[in-house]
């Protein structure tokens, strides 16, 4: 550095003007001063004043300024967070704080997912004005244009980002895209479950849900792009997000109650153990076979799974287990089915006897196809039956399958007959029909033992038989049989015909 600064001054000291550049000089000087002579003036006497010090007290105005101009740069951006449209701080909120917040993103990732979050702020601020009942005509356009604008931005950047690395650009815009979906089944949510909505809000609701859709790539594209990644990329940003989820949850200790932090919880523990076995559930899809398209599916999830903790008014507009259902382990599939089973028995055995004692002529011809294919599903479900005995996890896809094909099936035959109230349904018989509640657990030893008093028999415990499950049953004269009934409560009782 010495040595730099000793050669600067050497080559400074050799740069001099010559004898013709000096002439010049001054012969231009010369010329300049004729040409521009100084006017008239007069010399104005100004009396000496004399010097007044300022003391350190005096100085109170300017120390209070300060200590106004700190506490305006430190608290107002504080308070103008909690700014909505049309608050007078919302400006600083927007213009300020998230300006300054965005260019403090290292990366080109970080500044799209702080682009996807203004977004989302914009959909949360108009929510809360829209349950306040100040939702504009102005800020809804205004609300438009902020979701565009934010939208357009990420694309940008993701753009820009394609031409030094592909792969992350591709990350950056699936994760984008996820964020928009969920975005617009939330805001297409109600319109979904039939609520009956006031025309502002739900043409509102469409016009933001449709500038989403515009934006985003939803779907094949975004599932055909994304086959270009590589595996280890997908599974490095699937175990990011969910390291970020779970700091996600435990800042919000108080927000979520125990048995929503335990579902919350489960669905991180299912997307880990997808990363291991592969294998990912999907609501509409099943089970995706592909790898790829397995860990793009669980990328998905892991975006709605942040985004719903994060967002507390998507959380207020649809469940967990609507956007991520449970993945159930395979004695959970088992338990599920055991449970199903009996009671599409009884929907079974219901539709039987309505079929067989119903006196509308009307309803009899619309129901003609229905008696044709009842034998066939009542044959089906009567051979799950030794299915769910053996328990080989082989059949259990099988046994699903039966399930769901057969419960759709008595959907349809509920819309074209109404439902049916199983517990009005008479009993035809030659004996009178008396009904009583029964269990489906075995007897107790002390009830077993006042039996055998009754009956004044003994019985062989060997030789006993408790029935395991429930069977549609066909009613017949003189002999006894128990058909499973369904109350209104949804408990299961039993009909005895003697």
């Amino acid at each position: 550095m010495g040595n730099f600064n000793k050669q600067f001054k050497e080559e400074a000291d050799q740069i001099k003007l010559s004898a013709a550049e000096k002439a010049t000089l001054k012969s231009r000087l010369v010329a300049f001063t004729e040409f521009h002579p100084l006017g008239d003036y007069t010399v104005m006497k100004v009396e000496e004043q004399p010097v007044r010090l300022v003391r350190f007290g005096q100085l109170w105005f300017v120390k209070w300024s300060g200590v106004a101009l700190l506490m305006l740069f430190l608290v107002v951006p504080v308070v103008a967070e909690k700014a909505v449209p049309g608050d007078v701080l919302y400006p600083v909120k927007v213009n300020f704080n998230e300006e300054v917040r965005g260019s403090l993103a290292s990366g080109s990732s970080e500044k799209v997912a702080w682009e996807t979050e203004r977004l989302n702020r914009r959909l949360a601020e108009a929510n809360l004005l829209e349950k306040e009942g100040r939702l504009t005509e102005e800020i809804e356009d205004n609300v438009a244009k902020a979701v565009l604008a934010h939208s357009d931005k990420a694309q940008k950047v993701i753009a820009n980002l394609k031409n030094t690395d592909k792969e992350e650009a591709l990350l950056a815009s699936l994760r984008l895209e996820a964020v928009l979906e969920l975005q617009q089944l939330v805001l297409r949510h109600n319109e979904v479950e039939g609520v009956v909505m006031e025309e502002k809000e739900l043409n509102f609701s469409e016009r933001i849900a449709n500038l989403l859709e515009k934006q985003s790539g939803v779907g094949e594209v975004s599932l055909t792009a994304g086959k270009n990644l590589s595996e280890e990329r997908l599974a490095g940003q699937i175990e990011k997000t969910t390291t970020r989820i779970e700091g996600l949850l435990a800042g919000t200790k108080n927000t979520f109650s125990e048995s929503e932090r335990f579902a919350i919880n489960r669905r991180l523990t299912d997307i880990k153990n997808a990363l291991v076995t592969g294998n990912v559930a999907s609501a509409e899809e099943g089970v995706v076979n592909n790898n790829t398209e397995n860990l793009l599916l669980l990328l998905k999830k892991t975006e709605w799974l942040g985004l719903y903790i994060a967002e507390s008014r998507i959380r207020t507009v649809v469940t967990l287990d609507e956007i991520i259902p449970i993945v159930l382990t395979t004695e959970e599939r088992w338990e599920k089915v055991m449970s199903d089973w009996p009671l599409v028995g009884e929907r079974l055995a219901a539709l039987t006897a309505w079929i067989e004692d119903e006196a509308d002529e009307e309803l009899l011809e619309k129901s003609e196809k229905i008696r044709l294919d009842l034998p066939e599903y009542q044959q089906a479900w009567e051979e799950m039956e030794n299915l769910i005995k053996q328990k080989n996890t082989s059949d259990l896809p099988v046994v699903e399958e039966e399930l769901v094909k057969i419960n759709a099936w008595l959907d349809d035959t509920e819309k074209i007959l109404g439902k049916i109230d199983v517990a009005t349904i008479p009993v035809v018989g030659d004996g009178e029909l008396e009904e009583e509640l029964a269990t489906t657990t075995k007897p107790t030893d002390e009830e077993a033992d006042s039996k055998e008093v009754e009956n004044g028999e003994e019985i062989n415990p060997e030789s006993e038989e408790v029935a395991s499950s429930t069977k549609p049953a066909e009613v017949s004269e003189n002999v006894n049989s128990e058909i499973p009934v369904a109350t209104e409560e949804g408990t299961t009782t039993e009909q005895v015909v003697e």
